[in-house]
């Protein structure tokens, strides 16, 4: 999202299922833009189709670099 509130499915990964150890998980954005301000949030679905959104997280702007 641009401005926080509407946010759009770029991207699906693939959980590791039910665990007791700490799962890391990565996705890079290729598609931002330099000079803009991007908000992220995961959205996570239980196996029963119950699901919960993260907290929204910022990355700074991208800036180009030469």
């Amino acid at each position: 999202s641009t401005d926080g509130e509407n946010f759009e499915t770029i991207a699906w990964v693939d959980g590791h299922g039910t665990s007791n150890e700490i799962n890391n998980y990565y996705f890079e954005d290729c598609g931002s833009l330099p000079n803009k301000r991007y908000y992220y949030r995961l959205k996570q679905i239980d196996f029963n189709g119950e699901f919960e959104f993260s907290t929204k997280n910022t990355e700074k702007d991208k800036v180009m670099q030469n």
